[in-house]
């Protein structure tokens, strides 16, 4: 794996969850099927993503997730709008009372979060499913510290790396520029992984 020894020399690799520029999100169709397949796997918790209309824009859904659900224009006030109007017809759909409410909400966050940072690695043929594999490589204490501290080391990074290539992936010898955009969003898909198997488990007690 070429690109192992580069990621092994980056001193860590930032997860940008806030960036707008790094919410470059796949098209409806592509986001609605993705849904589907993750509702399928994962039952009610998954609702809100597959209730999400196919007209909404998904780089603005994109954005307004990774930004926390804050939105700060009215492109971004109609997205928080359909995200609502789901939340509550998944709501009603199942019965949620307020914690699994809450749950439901943390797996629309973070499967969001891994299918845009999937997205962002389409040319290197990643797909969401695959950081399942990458991050059974992170140990607990690296988790804890992507997610408090949104980084990770570049020995931790070349680990999950390796694991999305024995996925299929294959991210040969990248270059300086590409290395910045496949490092967050390595952290990034992680980390929506770790809050989506979180949001699984509040969601069954």
């Amino acid at each position: 794996m070429r690109i192992a020894k580069t990621l092994t020399g980056c001193a860590s690799a930032v997860l940008m969850l806030a960036g707008a520029g790094a919410a470059m999100a796949q098209d409806a169709t592509t986001a609605s099927r993705e849904a589907s397949r993750q509702s399928r796997n994962d039952g009610p918790v998954s609702c809100i993503g597959g209730a999400i209309p196919r007209s909404v824009d998904r780089d603005v859904l994109a954005t307004v997730v990774l930004k926390g659900f804050q939105a700060e224009n009215s492109d971004e006030q109609r997205v928080m709008a359909a995200i609502g109007r789901a939340v509550a017809q998944c709501r009603g759909r199942y019965g949620w009372g307020d914690a699994r409410q809450a749950a439901a909400t943390a797996y629309f966050r973070g499967s969001t979060m891994r299918s845009n940072a999937a997205y962002r690695l389409r040319d290197y043929g990643v797909h969401w499913w695959q950081f399942d594999t990458a991050l059974a490589t992170v140990a607990e204490e690296d988790r804890q510290k992507l997610m408090s501290s949104g980084s990770m080391s570049g020995a931790t990074m070349t680990a999950a790396a390796r694991a999305l290539e024995s996925e299929g992936a294959a991210f040969g010898t990248p270059t300086p520029e590409q290395l910045g955009v496949i490092g967050p969003a390595i952290a990034q898909g992680l980390a929506g992984t770790i809050i989506v198997d979180q949001a699984k488990a509040e969601y069954n007690q």
